[in-house]
């Protein structure tokens, strides 16, 4: 997958400094947390403001699939590892193998897959943005 930014310029997102065009040792590069960019996106597009994708219950069928989805996002989009895609949200690696995998099977629907899509771009753009702001203004000329 790749997240385009501006015309011509592609980046591959494997960690959240390549996707915010930071390399390690960058200054910013390691106070950028991006679960809370994926959190934002997903609870804004599954209409959850407020709600903790992190609770310890499942919650309502809409919590789990908006949790899923987050968790998707930080593996594949961030390329964190299983592990610590489960650390982060609560649950531990098969949980957060299983949500992949129940998402990617649900991307075999159009309009969900535009949805995953649309989240993948968000959270690319997000993070620039967030990087841009740790930077500095200067840092991006």
């Amino acid at each position: 997958m790749r997240v385009e930014f501006e015309p011509g310029q592609a980046v591959t997102p494997a960690i959240p400094g390549a996707i915010c065009g930071l390399r390690a040792g960058d200054a910013g590069a390691s106070a950028i947390d991006p679960i809370p960019v994926i959190e934002g996106c997903v609870r804004a597009v599954f209409a959850l403001p407020g709600v903790s994708l992190h609770a310890p219950q499942r919650g309502r069928a809409e919590v789990a699939q908006a949790r899923q989805v987050a968790m998707y996002l930080a593996h594949v989009v961030l390329g964190m590892s299983l592990t610590d895609v489960g650390r982060r949200f609560g649950r531990d690696r098969t949980t957060a193998a299983y949500a992949c995998r129940l998402v990617e099977d649900k991307r075999d629907d159009p309009a969900f897959d535009l949805l995953t899509t649309s989240l993948e771009e968000a959270v690319g753009a997000g993070l620039k943005v967030l990087a841009t702001a740790v930077a500095g203004p200067e840092a991006g000329q």
